[in-house]
């Protein structure tokens, strides 16, 4: 179960702080701060520089049709943890039950459609590095080596 809670404080219209709390419920991090600035320069730039998911847009297109097509640079903390159930001998004491937990960041590329209906679709590639498996037990943690990613996706 995860939840968020922000506080903002707007110095106007164009420019917003941020302060808040993430809550993970995971055995490895279970809370991030979140805190930083969200600032729009101007209608076509959006500047959402707030841990742990900045992000910088900027309008590349305006379609006739209400259409918006933005292309944004985008950090992120990615991640989760899970139940898993071990092979017998693994764990001490004939224990089976274990948790994982993976954790990551990444640097990513995206193109974004936003339509009038407030349905959005988005093409994105990025760098992940600074991964690290581990286990609440211990047994079998490491370390997978730097990877590429792509992420398509629609939301409402």
């Amino acid at each position: 179960l995860k939840a968020q809670g922000l506080a903002f404080f707007a110095f106007s219209v164009e420019t917003q702080v941020v302060a808040g709390l993430y809550y993970l419920d995971r055995f490895d991090i279970n809370y991030l701060p979140i805190f930083g600035l969200i600032h729009s320069p101007r209608e076509d730039i959006k500047l959402n520089l707030v841990f742990p998911a900045p992000k910088v847009s900027m309008r590349v297109r305006q379609g006739m049709m209400n259409d918006e097509w933005w292309a944004y640079l985008y950090g992120e903390f990615g991640g989760g943890s899970w139940a898993v159930e071990r092979v017998p001998g693994v764990l001490p004491g004939g224990r089976r039950n274990d948790q994982i937990a993976y954790r990551d960041w990444r640097l990513i590329l995206g193109l974004e459609r936003k339509t009038s209906d407030a349905m959005t679709m988005f093409f994105e590639a990025g760098y992940v590095f600074q991964r690290q498996l581990e286990y609440d037990s211990g047994r079998g943690d490491f370390d997978p080596d730097d990877t590429a990613m792509l992420r398509i996706g629609v939301s409402y």
